[in-house]
C-alpha cells in the first residue's frame, strides 16, 4: 500500500474497533465472524507502523486549533509597594495535594466549557463524582495501571470502562451523555483524565 491507503486503512480499522466496542455493550450480536474482526484488528492495529511523514493519528485527532482560542479575561493593577521584606521559598512536601484532588474534576469541567462550549454545570459535578468514585472502586481496572502493563493496554481498558459508565447516563441524563459522547469531547476528556490516574500510579508523579 502506498502512504494514503495505509492511512485510509488504519483509519477504517479504528473506526470499526470504536463502534463494535460501542455498541457491543448496549447490543448483544450474535455475529461471530464480527466479534473475530473484532479481535483481530484490535492487534493488527496496535503493529501497524506509524507513517514517519505525518503525526500519529491519535495526536492529529487530540488537536485541533480550530477548537481553541485566546480569549480576554480581565485586566488588573499590581501596585508595588517599597520596603524591606523577603520571599518565604516552598517547603519540600508541602502543597495543596488534597485541594489538588478534590478539584481534580472541576479543573476537566473548566477545560471542556472553555475549549468545546459544552456548558457543564455545577450539578454535573454530582454525576461526575459518582464516575469518579465507580472508577477508583473498580479493582479489576486499577490493577491494570502498572508500569508492567504498556500504556496502550491500559488505556484500551480505561476507555472501555468510561465508555460503560457513560452508557448509565442514558437514562438519567441523556443530555449529559450527548455532550461527553461527541467524537472530540469524550476524547479530550478520557486523554485529561487517564494521563492524571497514569501519572499518579505508574509514573509516581504528583
Amino acid at each position: 500500500m502506498d502512504d494514503e491507503q495505509q492511512i485510509a486503512f488504519k483509519s477504517e480499522i479504528k473506526s470499526f474497533v470504536r463502534l463494535y466496542r460501542f455498541l457491543s455493550q448496549i447490543i448483544t450480536f450474535t455475529d461471530v465472524s464480527l466479534e473475530k474482526y473484532y479481535v483481530f484488528l484490535t492487534d493488527l492495529y496496535k503493529k501497524l507502523p506509524f507513517n514517519k511523514n505525518i503525526l500519529p493519528t491519535e495526536v492529529l485527532e487530540e488537536i485541533d486549533l480550530d477548537s481553541y482560542k485566546l480569549q480576554h479575561q480581565f485586566t488588573t493593577e499590581l501596585p508595588l509597594v517599597s520596603q524591606n521584606s523577603a520571599m518565604k521559598g516552598m517547603n519540600p512536601g508541602a502543597g495543596g495535594k488534597g485541594d489538588d484532588e478534590y478539584e481534580w474534576l472541576t479543573n476537566i469541567i473548566k477545560v471542556l466549557n472553555d475549549t468545546f462550549g459544552v456548558d457543564l454545570k455545577d450539578e454535573d459535578k454530582l454525576d461526575f463524582e459518582r464516575m469518579k468514585n465507580n472508577i477508583y472502586g473498580n479493582e479489576d481496572l486499577m490493577s491494570f495501571f502498572n508500569a508492567k502493563n504498556t500504556r496502550d493496554n491500559i488505556q484500551d481498558k480505561f476507555n472501555e470502562e468510561i465508555d460503560s459508565e457513560l452508557l448509565n447516563f442514558i437514562n438519567t441524563k441523556l443530555d449529559l451523555y450527548n455532550k461527553l459522547s461527541e467524537d472530540k469531547i469524550n476524547l479530550m476528556f478520557k486523554r485529561l483524565w487517564f494521563n492524571d490516574i497514569y501519572d499518579k500510579r505508574v509514573r509516581n508523579i504528583g
